[in-house]
């Protein structure tokens, strides 16, 4: 079996380094860098409200050969970094997977996020090795270890200030270390004995998981839509490798997968709106502006209601089928950071309204048909709202679009979705059309609200 293979060899390696360098001296050697610096928390940066990423620098894997012919490992971490990773995995397993504990330490002198030591870790020595090359976190394996072992090793970590992810596969391992309480639990989807995948494992282990543990699901990762699934299945991170480095484009890759999910709301008007809203800190606020409509909010007020805004979320203006030179004086008496236009507004106009206020142009389109899509694409706003139609409304009807006409005639720019969502039917929602946002009514309860970020 693979897995024993691997064990072996990995005891062959060790034998090495521990000839090279002694159990002591390696001591001595994690000491001064523990004293040097301290560790950064890998719970505290996955221990988001969105999904964290932990993305892998990894040449090599037994089940798929050779991954990344291309390989330096300090330059993809730090395009790791800049993407937006939350953490960086690092193997340091020679054989099977090319890996190099010289690999780790090069990367960390190249980058703040925390790095977990992925390795077949069953020795002390390679516990106080992962903190004498700048590990901020170790990967203990259920599978290879016995829980007693694995609980020394665990305390072990712990004690010099490092923190482990603990992986499991099955309900009988995640059973067998249960007595730790592990703070951050990895669910690996790939069979170790077969290497199959299967995204289910999250859903089976995640009911038996400690509640405060960092839920982290590893392996078969490919694309945005495994994302939302793990997410879904209680995942509150993914551990990505393959996917991101047989990217031709990492950072486009990375973005694609996270696809950070804005959320607006809109239809403000009161101070109690913006009050929840300052709890909750979505994307967008929008406001109503322009008259005539059962949300609208005076001029007056919606200062007001400007200036209790908090943090960074940015103001949305929507207007109906008025002048650039109407908006633009609206923008001297109001802050706003977005114009959203949701009439039967012309390119010109969308054009004078950007080069009148200077601020980013969104364009709500009642959907009927792909050709309306496709039509809004060529009106030059930043941003497309979906939303449903009801013949001699310009919005704000609470009726569902059509997402499957959405899906199929998907615009190529960004979108937020609108119309009749809620948090019973948003995930289906996100799911089917995959929009870069979605856009609710103010009026929902503030903890639907909560759920529908996650």
């Amino acid at each position: 079996m693979i897995l024993d293979d691997i064990m072996k060899y990995r005891a062959q390696q060790l034998e090495r380094e521990k000839a090279a360098c002694g159990l002591d001296a390696m001591k001595v050697r994690a000491e001064k860098a523990l004293a040097d610096r301290k560790p950064v928390s890998l719970k505290a940066a996955l221990k988001k409200d969105t999904i964290s990423c932990i993305c892998e620098v990894k040449k090599a894997s037994p089940s798929k050969g050779l991954i990344c012919a291309d390989f330096h490992p300090v330059e993809i971490a730090k395009t790791y970094e800049a993407a937006g990773a939350n953490a960086i995995s690092c193997l340091t397993e020679e054989h099977y997977f090319q890996g190099s504990s010289e690999y780790l330490a090069a990367i960390r002198k190249a980058v703040s996020l925390p790095i977990l030591r992925k390795d077949f870790i069953f020795d002390e020595y390679q516990v106080y090795e992962a903190a004498a090359i700048g590990a901020d976190a170790a990967l203990l394996i259920a599978a290879v270890l016995p829980p007693e072992r694995l609980a020394e090793l665990y305390r072990l970590a712990y004690s010099l200030g490092l923190e482990v992810l603990v992986e499991v596969h099955d309900r009988e391992e995640l059973e067998s270390v249960a007595f730790l309480q592990p703070q951050i639990l990895g669910v690996n989807n790939r069979n170790l004995k077969t290497f199959e995948v299967n995204l289910d494992t999250v859903a089976k282990l995640r009911p038996y998981a400690p509640e405060n543990a960092v839920f982290v699901s590893e392996s078969g990762i490919r694309n945005h839509a495994d994302m939302q699934m793990v997410r879904q299945l209680g995942a509150d991170a993914v551990l990505i490798g393959e996917t991101l480095m047989r990217s031709g484009n990492v950072t486009e890759t990375l973005h694609q997968l996270r696809r950070y999910m804005k959320i607006k709301f809109c239809g403000i008007r009161r101070l109690e709106d913006v009050a929840y809203c300052n709890d909750l800190q979505p994307d967008y606020l929008g406001m109503i502006l322009s008259e005539g409509f059962r949300r609208t909010v005076p001029i007056e007020t919606a200062a007001k209601l400007a200036a209790e805004r908090r943090g960074r979320t940015a103001l949305v203006g929507v207007f109906v089928d008025e002048t650039p030179e109407h908006i633009a004086q609206v923008l001297k008496r109001v802050p706003l950071d977005v114009i959203q236009l949701h009439g039967s507004e012309t390119a010109e106009i969308v054009s004078g309204v950007r080069w009148r206020t200077g601020l980013p142009i969104w364009k709500a389109v009642r959907v009927q048909s792909p050709e309306e899509i496709a039509a809004a694409q060529q009106l030059g706003a930043d941003r497309l709202i979906l939303e449903g139609h009801v013949p001699g409304q310009a919005g704000g009807t609470g009726v569902t679009a059509d997402w499957n006409l959405i899906a199929g005639a998907r615009p190529s720019q960004s979108f937020l979705l609108a119309g009749g969502l809620t948090p019973e039917n948003v995930a289906e929602a996100v799911s089917l059309v995959q929009p870069d946002g979605v856009d609710f009514p103010a009026a929902l309860r503030p903890t639907a609200s909560k759920t529908m970020r996650k």
